[in-house]
């Protein structure tokens, strides 16, 4: 077996390595508010049956497209509403996008380095982590991917059923996330018109009509139906000031308590990438580099990958909006194939060891600042999740360079991706042991769905979270400290509240049913 033969071998038993671990997640409990509420609207569709407006609470318009919702929806009503079928089709549509990235990459590269792309874009930590979060990220990128992919096909091969694909594609990635669906692609495609005049094939309007008229069959109809049924509201939401319309691209919609300098938000991004593409980071630059010099020298498909990338990492950039890493994630699928277009490749070798030295060490320093002087308040809660995760995480980052020294890259390559599964899995395995003693809401939840009769009014003191109203079986309401001894007095209450109100409630006496992570308790009013 030649080495080629081996290596894509290799590769192939690590992606299905990655595979499994991703699926060994699926019932994870769930540690993202955003997914909570996602579960919660989903839980809605199904007691209500209205499937064209998603709804939080009866006057709150979802401000998302249906298409993620409706997939948790579809999961919880054919395998039961569950930590594992919330996370089903996301877990599946991340792999989805793993393999659209193998063939995005097959286009310009042989069939190792398309296996080595889609490994690469499995293990990175952010997309890793994203696969594990049901939210619309995952899907918009997965039908981005699709989108190119799709015309790429059309613009080297012509044929309608490549452009009608493409144009499919953008429209369910409009409905997973909104315009964003469709600005990216945009962006993309404006630069590649603009700066690479590309050879259409035979008949192109026709074709780029069809293509058209395609993304308009699919994507109008539920926007049209929203407008002509919640008016006013929902075209202000969708496609105007409100949160997923044009004015997110023109300033923040997220709570933020700390307000930065638009030219911090200009550049943030730079840093959120190097941290998100680890382990990678070591060849982030020579891919960039090899991707800009594909312009000149080619392959096409490369120069492609790198506008993808620099219009992506640009339009969110100078967008005022808000800078969350996660919406970096359109990006890594053809990021993905520039890295793989140099990882092996002798020529980085220097660099990407000194590179992966600075992460690891940089990492190194954290890890020994946390451990002498310990995280404060919450944050020391989830110590037991950090440990032992990032130490062997770490520790890829460190062999692969101490093995170039030595002569040996490609073994340190393949400790470097060996590692960091492992570290991943040891991730996976810390949050399945220790997240109920972080959060306290399944703890809570069972004990308030065990009790029996369903007279009790459930009240949480404090602001609004989703977690209670996703676990919870019965209505949650948020109060402040008045309205919960209002409450107290007049009728049987169950109540969630710090340790430190029991002395200020009023009579009845209040029977303590458990006492819960960051000093607060379960209580209630009556026998």
């Amino acid at each position: 077996m030649n080495a080629s033969n081996a290596s894509r071998r290799w590769i192939s038993w690590l992606l299905l390595a990655g595979s499994l671990i991703l699926f060994g997640g699926i019932s994870l409990p769930i540690t993202d508010g955003d997914t909570a509420l996602y579960g919660k609207i989903a839980k809605n569709i199904l007691s209500s049956g209205d499937w064209l407006i998603p709804r939080y609470r009866e006057e709150w318009i979802v401000d998302k497209p249906p298409l993620t919702l409706w997939l948790i929806a579809l999961s919880f009503k054919f395998f039961g509403i569950s930590e594992a079928a919330l996370r089903l089709w996301h877990i599946l549509l991340a792999l989805g996008t793993v393999a659209s990235t193998y063939f995005l990459a097959r286009i310009v590269l042989p069939p190792r380095k398309a296996f080595l792309s889609a490994l690469i874009l499995l293990a990175s930590i952010q997309f890793f982590y994203q696969s594990l979060v049901p939210q619309q990220d995952v899907p918009l990128t997965l039908f981005v991917t699709l989108t190119f992919y799709w015309y790429l096909r059309w613009e080297k091969e012509g044929g309608l059923l490549a452009v009608i694909l493409s144009g499919i594609s953008a429209a369910l990635a409009v409905l997973s996330k909104g315009l964003i669906g469709l600005a990216i692609p945009l962006v993309i495609l404006g630069l590649h018109l603009l700066l690479d005049r590309p050879t259409f094939p035979r008949k192109a309007l026709v074709g780029t009509t069809i293509g058209f008229l395609a993304f308009f069959a699919t994507s109008a109809p539920w926007f049209i139906l929203g407008a002509v049924r919640e008016g006013w509201p929902f075209v202000d939401t969708f496609f105007l000031g409100g949160t997923l319309g044009v004015g997110r691209f023109f300033r923040p919609v997220l709570s933020a308590s700390i307000k930065t300098p638009w030219w911090i938000g200009l550049f943030a991004y730079i840093p959120l990438l190097l941290a998100g593409v680890l382990p990678w980071t070591g060849w982030l630059w020579p891919a960039l580099k090899e991707g800009w010099e594909a312009r000149r020298r080619g392959p096409e498909g490369l120069w492609f990958c790198m506008l993808w990338v620099v219009g992506t990492l640009g339009f969110l950039s100078l967008s005022p909006g808000d800078k969350v890493i996660r919406y970096l994630l359109p990006s890594f699928p053809p990021l993905a194939v520039l890295l793989s277009h140099v990882v092996g490749d002798a020529r980085w070798d220097r660099q990407s060891t000194w590179a992966s030295l600075l992460a690891a060490g940089t990492g190194g320093t954290v890890m020994a600042w946390v451990l002498l002087r310990g995280l404060s308040g919450e944050a020391g809660r989830y110590l037991p999740i950090l440990f032992p995760f990032l130490p062997v995480f770490l520790m890829g980052l460190l062999i692969y360079p101490l093995a170039a020294f030595w002569g040996r890259a490609r073994t340190g390559l393949l400790l470097l991706v060996v590692l960091t599964l492992f570290s991943y899995t040891l991730l996976i395995t810390s949050v399945y042991r220790s997240w109920d003693r972080i959060s306290p809401w399944r703890q809570v939840a069972k004990m308030v769905n065990s009790q029996k009769g369903g007279v009790a009014k459930v009240l949480v003191l404090g602001p609004h979270n989703p977690f209670p109203e996703y676990y919870i079986e019965r209505p949650v309401d948020f109060v402040g400290e008045e309205e919960l001894r209002k409450a107290w007095r007049t009728e049987p209450v169950l109540a969630m509240i710090p340790e430190d109100a029991l002395l200020r409630l009023p009579s009845p006496k209040a029977v303590v049913l458990a006492k819960l992570p960051a000093s607060e308790v379960l209580v209630k009013n009556f026998p």
